[in-house]
């Protein structure tokens, strides 16, 4: 099951939780107003697919029980916009895949890399 391109032009907030056969999402980078970006408990999507194109004005994400951890997203190329970034049941940084307490980065800024 995947999202289609979808015509979202105006969407500034995506939240999707508990989508387990959601494969692939719309090209990220095309929601150019999109600034929050939150995705829980949805083991079929691979964040990375898109080589680390996000949308240009995103100042938040929040990722959560994906198909692959950060840790092997590669280039993930932030916006510089992103200044809040929390990634729960991430193991390299916990040490446990299975808490609940988020890994929060604020602020983050991409520039600081």
């Amino acid at each position: 099951m995947s999202l289609p391109e979808l015509q979202l032009s105006n969407l500034t907030r995506l939240s999707i939780f508990d989508c387990e056969r959601l494969a692939s999402l719309p090209k990220l980078s095309n929601l150019t107003l999109l600034k929050d970006l939150v995705i829980r408990s949805c083991r079929g999507i691979d964040v990375s697919i898109h080589g680390g194109c996000w949308p240009p004005k995103l100042c938040s994400l929040e990722l959560e029980g994906l198909k692959k951890p950060i840790s092997e997203w590669g280039d993930l190329n932030f916006p510089t916009s992103l200044v809040h970034l929390t990634l729960y049941g991430e193991p390299h940084f916990q040490g446990d895949s299975n808490t609940s307490h988020p890994f929060n980065i604020w602020p983050f800024s991409a520039a600081q890399r």
